[in-house]
């Protein structure tokens, strides 16, 4: 019992969810939960966009942000909030680290989940919260002009 309970105990500080780029991913969130999710199989200049879609017959407050594994200290890049959804944008450098932020050897997305406001739905404050979280790659186009 005692080596399971470690186990768990590791587990539980080092064993994230994997998110990869261009592939969504649909969870549940208990309300005022966290969860961490970790970034991998960046590629070195790119852009990226994390995005949380969820119900809205759910109302609720999700909280995104970028924490880097050995600080475990939350990026100031603000999210943009959009209805129903939230996301970041952020580009990678040539070593396939996050610009603008110390380098680390992973790093995490945080998702928090808070009831905010009501729902014709009974007791939604003590349901668990669905939502799609997808890392896309962006492109963007250049026109060349003939």
């Amino acid at each position: 019992r005692r080596v399971r309970g470690l186990f768990f105990l590791f587990c539980f500080i080092d064993c994230n969810l994997i998110l990869q780029p261009d592939t969504p991913i649909e969870e549940n969130l208990e309300p005022n939960e966290s969860k961490l999710f970790e970034l991998t199989n960046l590629k070195s200049d790119t852009h990226y966009e994390i995005r949380l879609s969820y119900l809205a017959t759910h109302p609720t407050k999700f909280e995104l942000s970028l924490v880097d594994s050995e600080s475990e200290q939350s990026e100031n890049i603000k999210p943009r909030q959009l209805l129903n959804i939230e996301k970041i944008m952020f580009m990678t450098d040539e070593h396939t680290k996050i610009r603008g932020k110390a380098a680390s050897s992973k790093y995490l997305v945080k998702i928090t989940a808070t009831p905010d406001g009501f729902s014709h739905l009974r007791d939604f404050n003590s349901r668990p919260i669905k939502f799609i979280l997808v890392l896309e790659t962006l492109s963007y186009l250049s026109l060349i002009h003939i």
